[in-house]
């Protein structure tokens, strides 16, 4: 097993202001396989939500030299997961999501060569071990329904809760060819009746491969008739076979822990979330009633004790018809982050907090073997927000339905998807030797990095 002192560790920046840099989410690796070369994206302002023609410069971090060198750019970016810029295989090549006019595309890039040699028809959320195959989602179905997508393109499925034709898509970077994996309202149809009596604009989001690449997680969500959201974690065969739910409430963040388990934050079928969803509230005028009785569930109900039903925890959810529940780090994981298990080394895990009432997010890792955690700091968000006299639904939002707005707040709803709102999202490198992340503590959004085996030289 890895070994990792429990001291202190200072992180180092390897961006330069005064322009932000960031990379995105926790579920891909940044680094290269050699260890020399970080993926990154560029900015100016960070004070919005991407706007339909604004762009961001795609690159590479030189490491150790801690450079960022642009090679192309990219219209098609959020800040909480970035660009999707990913490495293919071990090689020095990577992908890029762009916008292609009307659709969604990627770049081919060689980072060596610091140029583009590829432009894909599909863009691409996670890739296969050996770079031949991407999967992806309808990224306008997304930002329009307030998740982590695309502004810029029409969603062609806006006038349908549970499309057919939408859904999971795998694309062949070989051919440049891509189908429909498994739609939307296959998804729907399996599990509750509930989620497919109903339910109002159903998408799929955060897909995650297995280690071996044999499965791919990811998560059913859609409205209720209160407002609220319901969340079910799923998976299925990377040919499309075997599509299972493996829990349903409340669920955010996960990552795999092995090929048969996932690690997800979250409370399953907690008592409230299943009263809210009874068929008479999917009747007409029923979202009235639905958000009356709400309220009152609120008052007199509270979450159980029980493993599938008690106060948020993480899970170790097995991956199969009929799965366990195991509660994990329960003594120091108490609240939601956004944890990547380490690909050198599967007893250990990078995480982070969401901030804490003085703004300050933490950052650790924890040993799930000995279960013990290594403190790697604080980092304080700022007090920054957007010009409100400037920043509206109308500009800021376009294309996203009023409805998600009035349900999560206009803005609490812009402020999340502009790049003020900076998680951490640390990520590991290839062989374990560090850990980076976006961070805005400094006054700029930047990536920082914390060197374990500083003695090695480079990473």
């Amino acid at each position: 097993m890895m070994k990792i002192e429990n001291k202190i560790y200072k992180s180092s920046l390897v961006t330069n202001p005064p322009a932000h840099h960031f990379f995105g989410f926790h579920d891909l690796p940044q680094w290269n396989h050699a260890g020399d070369m970080m993926l990154a994206l560029r900015v100016d302002s960070i004070d919005h939500p991407p706007l339909p023609d604004q762009k961001a410069d795609s690159g590479v971090i030189l490491y150790p030299e801690r450079e960022f060198i642009p090679i192309h750019v990219t219209s098609a970016f959020n800040y909480p997961q970035g660009a999707r810029q990913q490495w293919i295989g071990s090689s020095d090549l990577f992908v890029c999501n762009i916008r292609r006019q009307d659709h969604w595309g990627a770049n081919v890039v060689d980072a060596r060569d610091r140029k583009v040699i590829n432009v894909l028809d599909f863009p691409i959320h996670c890739l296969d071990n050996q770079g031949h195959h991407g999967f992806f989602v309808n990224y306008s179905r997304l930002h329009r329904l307030g998740g982590y997508g695309y502004v810029g393109v029409d969603d062609h499925t806006s006038s349908e809760n549970i499309p057919n034709d939408c859904g999971i898509y795998k694309g062949d970077i070989r051919t440049n060819k891509y189908e429909l994996l498994v739609s939307i309202l296959e998804c729907a149809r399996i599990g509750a009746p509930s989620s497919r009596q109903g339910g109002r604009h159903h998408y799929l989001t955060h897909l995650s491969l297995s280690p071996s690449g044999n499965r791919l997680a990811f998560l059913h969500r859609y409205l209720l008739p209160d407002g609220g959201l319901t969340t079910r974690l799923m998976t299925v065969g990377v040919d499309g076979d075997d599509l299972r739910v493996l829990a349903k409430g409340f669920l955010s963040h996960f990552d795999w822990l092995d090929d048969g388990r996932i690690l997800i934050w979250g409370r399953i079928d907690e008592a409230t979330r299943n009263l809210r969803e009874l068929p008479i509230f999917w009747l007409p005028g029923g979202d009235v009633l639905a958000r009356t009785a709400k309220k009152i569930l609120k008052q007199f109900i509270k979450p159980g004790t029980d493993k599938k039903s008690g106060n948020a925890a993480f899970f170790a959810i097995e991956d199969n018809e009929n799965p366990n529940f195991q509660i994990v780090g329960a003594r120091f994981l108490k609240e939601d982050g956004h944890p990547m298990v380490c690909p050198a080394d599967r007893h250990w895990m990078v995480i982070d907090t969401y901030p804490d009432n003085e703004g300050w997010r933490k950052l650790m890792l924890y040993n799930m073997f000995e279960d013990h955690v290594v403190d790697l700091g604080r980092y304080q968000m700022i007090t920054k927000a957007p010009d409100w006299g400037k920043w509206n639904q109308n500009n800021a939002l376009p294309g996203v339905e009023p409805l998600i707005v009035q349900s999560f707040g206009e803005k609490k709803l812009i402020y999340t998807r502009s790049g003020l709102h900076c998680d951490l999202h640390p990520r590991w490198h290839p062989k374990g030797k560090a850990v980076a992340f976006d961070s805005i503590h400094e006054g700029t959004r930047q990536i920082y990095v914390i060197d374990f085996f500083k003695d090695d030289g480079v990473l």
